[in-house]
């Protein structure tokens, strides 16, 4: 069950990200953020104007790794452009432990992403990529 202080949490990192979105794309956003059990949601809405869809990730994934959310296991991204029903382009991924990322191994300077092989992560869908924090 989400608490109130998940729900606000939530809140404040959802219009940061937009803010950081907007400021560092030069285009108008809207963010929209959703959890489930362990799984955040991020809704990314932009007008006909063409993003960078890695760069906008990107960004995303910074947030989590500046701002933690502790709930937050799995995260699922969508970009979508405005008046459309269906998203143009999403990732998925796992937030992994440090320390789970240097028993299996993969730790690398300065360590952002964690590659396990997908076997391990069988829950990650066309993903074995996790941000680690």
């Amino acid at each position: 069950m989400e608490t109130v202080a998940h729900q606000e949490q939530l809140h404040n990192w959802q219009q940061r990200v937009q803010q950081e979105l907007q400021s560092r794309l030069s285009a108008a956003m809207q963010v929209w953020c959703k959890l489930q059990q362990e799984t955040l949601l991020v809704l990314v809405q932009h007008g006909a104007a063409p993003v960078d869809r890695q760069q906008t990730f990107h960004i995303l994934q910074q947030a989590l790794l500046a701002q933690p959310l502790p709930a937050v296991r799995q995260v699922k991204m969508f970009l979508r452009v405005a008046g459309e029903k269906q998203p143009y382009a999403d990732l998925d991924f796992t937030i992994l432990s440090l320390r789970w990322c240097q028993e299996k191994r993969s730790r690398t300077d300065r360590l952002l992403f964690c590659h396990v092989p997908s076997q391990v992560l069988p829950q990650v869908s066309g993903s074995s990529a996790g941000v680690v924090i």
